[in-house]
């Protein structure tokens, strides 16, 4: 599993990120890596399910798009003969969707996953989970708008939220 992390970065220092993505590491002992673009510092913690040669977070050269990605695109064999993709890691899928299909190909994706993809085309973060949660993904809102997310509560709370579970949201989860 890996784990993933993302900030605005008006509202985070360089230092409060990396101690968040430190929390991150015993999710993934293959490699971290963080960038930056649309404002937005991602971060990711990687077990190197497939392709153990492709880091991540993945930019596409073309658009300046970067994924960080947790879990697994259970169509991604299909999916890697319909695009000429540079590695065989699912989160590289993702840009490909984004870039065919707009945001509509985020929509129907299966397999267990959370994601984000921060765009400077559009100047927006996509961010996703499958719909029953099998990976985890916490966002934190100020004033109604989401300024960080991360795999676990650890990571949100170095970067200084409170995490409470959403009674709600927790029902579903033991469902």
């Amino acid at each position: 599993m890996c784990g993933i992390l993302g900030a605005l970065e008006s509202k985070f220092d360089a230092a409060r990120f990396e101690a968040a993505l430190a929390r991150l590491a015993w999710r993934g002992r293959d490699g971290s890596g963080s960038t930056s673009t649309a404002g937005w510092r991602l971060g990711t913690a990687r077990l190197a399910i497939s392709d153990a040669t492709a880091p991540q977070p993945i930019e596409c050269p073309r658009t300046g798009r970067v994924v960080v990605f947790n879990g697994a695109v259970t169509s991604a064999r299909d999916e890697w003969a319909r695009y000429r993709t540079a590695t065989r890691n699912d989160a590289e899928l993702l840009l490909h969707r984004l870039a065919h299909d707009g945001p509509e190909g985020l929509l129907d994706m299966t397999g267990p996953y959370a994601f984000a993809i921060a765009d400077p085309l559009a100047d927006c973060v996509y961010v996703g989970r499958d719909h029953l949660g099998e990976k985890p993904l916490l966002v934190a809102s100020e004033d109604g708008e989401p300024v960080a997310f991360a795999s676990t509560g650890p990571a949100l709370r170095a970067l200084g939220f409170r995490t409470e579970w959403n009674p709600v949201e927790l029902g579903r989860w033991f469902r």
